[in-house]
């Protein structure tokens, strides 16, 4: 299967096979509180999983703790969800997206990324891109290991 991780000024996908149903995956992906237990790249998230709510992401990137509050658009329980970050004055907004797909075999992919918007976002991805998507795969990573031990 080819990879097909990839990212640009515009947007970060990234992909990963879990060797677990996705029910678990989503269970682990949803518990917000769990977060610092495990993921190296939202180190803590506080919140709930609810259409229109805030939440308070703790991000670490470049070694520094970043917090942000994005609300969630979209809840599609046990497949999907997503969160909106923005700026003031639209500099830099990010739609960031988890989408679990079933596969026939009783594992699951996770397709995990992020579209960027914004006028500053040309210049704020050639500083931050690379790190940002080497965390997304990180977290991916950590992830998967949580969801098949």
């Amino acid at each position: 299967m080819p990879n097909t991780d990839s990212y640009s000024h515009k947007e970060i996908v990234t992909e990963i096979t879990i060797h677990a149903p996705a029910s678990k995956v989503w269970e682990i992906l949803t518990d917000f509180e769990s977060y610092e237990d495990w993921n190296p790249f939202i180190v803590k998230s506080e919140g709930s999983l609810v259409l229109g709510e805030s939440i308070t992401n703790h991000m670490k990137l470049n070694d520094k703790i970043n917090t942000f509050s994005p609300t969630i658009t979209l809840v599609e329980e046990g497949k999907q969800f997503e969160w909106h970050g923005s700026s003031p004055l639209g500099m830099f907004n990010g739609n960031h997206y988890f989408i679990l797909e079933a596969l026939a075999d009783g594992n699951c992919k996770l397709i995990h990324g992020e579209r960027f918007s914004g006028w500053l976002r040309w210049l704020l991805m050639r500083q931050i891109g690379q790190e940002t998507f080497s965390s997304f795969k990180s977290m991916n990573e950590a992830l998967k290991a949580r969801a098949e031990a």
